[in-house]
């Protein structure tokens, strides 16, 4: 990861010091892969050890959601219903459009 901090400071991010360049640019190896939405934890420390209150950045969510389950299409009323799991917080795309998971959705084809 990397970031801007005070010309010639470190930052600290899980306890281990990273320094900061003459331009106030930083990069920081980790030594390991943070998960999705992991959220981590960046301090500045000057030449006097005096640290900087914390700030925060979180790890994007890079990973796609796996395949809605369990699909079940429902002719019996006026309109189709289609229904199955998918994860939490997600949406569904169906016949091109974006649809939240737990939505009620209707389709009516044309």
């Amino acid at each position: 990861m990397g970031g801007k901090a005070e010309p010639n400071s470190k930052v600290v991010i899980d306890g281990k010091e990273y320094p900061v360049n003459a331009a106030g640019d930083f990069s920081a190896d980790l030594g390991k892969k943070l998960s999705n939405g992991e959220t981590v934890e960046v301090k500045a420390k000057d030449a006097s050890d005096n640290l900087s209150d914390a700030a925060t950045t979180t790890v994007p969510d890079t990973t796609a959601p796996a395949a809605p389950t369990g699909l079940a299409a429902d002719n019996s009323g006026t309109n189709t219903v289609i229904s199955g799991k998918a994860e939490p917080n997600s949406k569904v795309v169906i016949d091109g459009k974006e649809y939240p998971v737990n939505a009620a959705v209707t389709l009516v084809q044309t």
